[in-house]
């Protein structure tokens, strides 16, 4: 369930939630990790794509294919620990 992996994200400490996050954007592919880390750090589509040299279509693809991978990412964990032997 997409909403018990969200959640159980919320549920943790501010340094774990960046640890997590920061591993999940090492899993993406570059080009997709470098314009998630934009949008967060506060830049527009069109700001992002001035930065590395792209168009705003595609900065704006890069940054929803990121955070849909991500949002899948977060979903799943929940049920690969539960799947995990003791």
């Amino acid at each position: 369930e997409v909403s018990t992996g969200i959640a159980s994200f919320g549920a943790l400490l501010p340094a774990e939630r960046a640890r997590l996050l920061g591993e999940m954007l090492e899993r993406l592919p570059l080009e997709q990790a470098r314009a998630v880390r934009a949008h967060l750090s506060g830049f527009s589509h069109t700001e992002i794509a001035t930065l590395f040299g792209w168009t705003a279509s595609v900065a704006r693809h890069r940054v929803y294919r990121a955070i849909d991978s991500l949002r899948n990412s977060f979903s799943e964990q929940p049920a690969e620990r539960e799947t995990r032997p003791a």
